[in-house]
């Protein structure tokens, strides 16, 4: 083979390399970054559930019905359609005689243990709705606590009994405690998401 042949053969070479790097993408380039949009869904949640909390007590509507829709609407519809499909969230509402607790966690178990005495525990019944409900010390999760569920059907139930006092709640490994003011109404909230191997958790507690 004589030089020029040899020239138009490296050049064909080169020109191949070269458009395989402009058109081929690598793998890493298809990762998603899935907590870089954490800071805004977390301050998007806690800023506007206050006010949803604030507008259902003004208007005297129930506010676990309007949480309860607020929370699903927030997660199904914007944060982990546009942002991160692994984000979640637990939330806790006392209004002084009650205590709601709802889990949106993705495919995470979420116990609760009242320090004082018996709570009223709001677990939620819709299906669509991933994780589940543990009030340790009683064997009532998520699925069993819709027979117990009296009047009309909805998302939610709640065990009615006293609440009071310190309140612990645990994810995985990780225990949370709060202290519930009886004096007014409470709300705290969990944001969670992780990509595998770093895991950014939000805590957020107000009095309304």
């Amino acid at each position: 083979m004589n030089k020029r042949g040899q020239i138009f053969i490296f050049a064909a070479i080169i020109i191949g390399l070269v458009t395989f790097l402009l058109f081929t993408k690598p793998n890493t380039m298809n990762e998603e970054i899935l907590l870089e949009n954490f800071g805004q869904i977390s301050q998007n949640y806690l800023t506007e559930m206050p006010k949803v909390v604030d507008n259902s007590i003004y208007n005297e509507e129930l506010v676990e019905k309007n949480l309860e829709k607020y929370t699903n609407d927030f997660l199904e519809k914007y944060a982990r359609r546009e942002l991160d499909p692994n984000v979640g969230i637990v939330y806790i509402y006392s209004n002084g005689t009650d205590l709601i607790i709802d889990n949106h966690l993705k495919g995470e178990v979420v116990s609760f243990k009242q320090g004082l005495g018996p709570v009223d525990v709001a677990f939620s019944t819709d299906t669509s709705i991933e994780g589940d409900l543990i009030l340790e010390e009683t064997g009532i999760s998520g699925t069993q606590s819709a027979e117990l569920c009296v009047g009309e059907l909805q998302d939610y139930c709640i065990i009615t009994s006293d609440i009071g006092g310190q309140l612990t709640l645990k994810i995985g490994d990780y225990s949370y405690d709060f202290k519930i003011d009886m004096q007014s109404p409470n709300i705290i909230a969990i944001v969670k998401s992780s990509d595998g191997t770093t895991t950014k958790v939000d805590i957020f507690q107000t009095e309304i």
